[in-house]
Formats: C-alpha cells, structure tokens, sequence
C-alpha cells in the first residue's frame, strides 16, 4: 500500500517527548478549517507518494526512537497507515505518535494497539453545527459530531495504554471564550493526560487554559513563543 506524503523529518527533539522522532507530513484532511496551520497538505493532488516498505526501511536504517504521523489527517490514509505502523510497534519496536482531528473512529480504534500516543484536536464546543462551522466541513454535521464523539470515546474505552493528549486551538472571535473550552475539557477530563492549548497570544489564552486546569491537572500553554505548564 502506498502512502501519500509531503515531507519527512528525521531527529526531530520535540515531536515526541523525550524521544528522539522522525515525522511524517501525511496529505489530505476532511476538513477545511480557516486556521489550518498546514492548508497546502489538504489536497493529495500536490504530495509525493511512496509504498509502506519505504518508510519501514527507511526507519530501519535511522533507528528513530519514535515515529510520528501528522498531516492532514493521518487516517484519511487509514489502511496503508495500519500497515505501516504495526511493523514500526511490533517487528522495530517503535513508539508511534499520531496527530488527528478524529474524523476516522474506525481508523483509529483499529490503529489503537500499535499506537503510543494520540493527539487528538478538538476544535470547539461539542456542539454539531458550532463543529461545522468551526471547520468549515461541508458534509454533515450530525455525522461529523459523531465521529467526533466516537474517536474520543474509542480512547476512553480502548486506549488505557496509549497517552492521550487533546489540543485546543484558539481562534479570535471563534471559540476565544474560557467558557467553551473548559467545556471541552470537563468532557475529555476521565481519561485525558494532558490538555494543551495552542494560542497565539498569550495575555488572552492564559484565562482559558487556567480554566482548563478546573478539570485536568495537566495542562499546557503554547504559543509562539514558549510552552508552559498552566497551574
């Protein structure tokens, strides 16, 4: 199976924590988010594209101590990526990382035994159309909310051995309010490792996350400048 990508990084130090990582910028997404920090990854039609067996000799020869898939959306590619990633956890003994916006349950409960961290990104309150709305998806709504929702509760059910991280993004004028994102992390609170929210300004985000922090103990701040541990 091939797989379509836009770039590869090799001994990347922050991708994966304490973990030296190679990254993979896999191609396509389901959604069309206004904010997309990597909107040329979106069409498939623009990426480069390579068989499973590639990337598996390739990461036999670089010996990373994890792998990391980010896009895109990862599982848009679900199939080739099962196959990737079980040779990476069984047969090289790699910790694999994945980035997704858990449009894709089924993709990512069967990925689940070979995964060893999951960063999911919710994008606003759990609410369908503010969902569609927040994304820009043109499908619909109820159907977007529900794999949603399925996603994160495929994590809470299956995925005791994974470590769980859920990234909220900040939008100004979107969902910029401490209100919904406490409620996104009130919701994911059970079975959640770490809450990180991602702003660009600092002054306004800290409110948020420190609102965040009701529900979760461990909660970060990123933005341009730094990341920190919100308390």
């Amino acid at each position: 199976m091939n797989l379509h990508f836009a770039s590869m990084v090799d001994d990347d130090p922050s991708a994966y924590p304490r973990k030296r990582s190679s990254v993979i910028f896999l191609c396509g997404c389901p959604l069309k988010c206004g904010f997309c920090c990597r909107p040329e990854l979106l069409d498939t039609s623009s990426c480069g594209e390579e068989p499973t067996s590639f990337f598996s000799r390739h990461f036999a020869e670089t010996k990373p101590e994890a792998v990391v898939f980010a896009g895109g959306e990862p599982l848009m590619q679900g199939n080739a990526l099962h196959e990737l990633c079980m040779i990476l956890a069984k047969q090289q003994r790699v910790s694999v990382k994945i980035d997704t916006c858990g449009y894709y349950p089924d993709a990512l409960a069967d990925l689940l035994p070979f995964l060893s961290y999951v960063s999911l990104d919710i994008k606003t309150r759990l609410k369908q159309n503010d969902y569609a709305e927040m994304t820009g998806f043109e499908g619909n709504p109820e159907l977007l909310l529900s794999n949603v929702l399925r996603s994160l509760a495929f994590l809470e059910k299956l995925g005791s051995h994974v470590f769980k991280e859920f990234r909220f993004t900040i939008v100004e004028g979107k969902n910029d309010d401490a209100e919904i994102a406490e409620s996104v992390a009130k919701y994911v609170a059970p079975y959640c490792d770490r809450f990180l929210v991602v702003a660009d300004d600092r002054n306004n985000a800290l409110p948020i996350a420190q609102a965040c922090r009701k529900h979760v103990q461990n909660v970060a701040l990123r933005t341009p400048q730094a990341e920190e541990k919100v308390f």
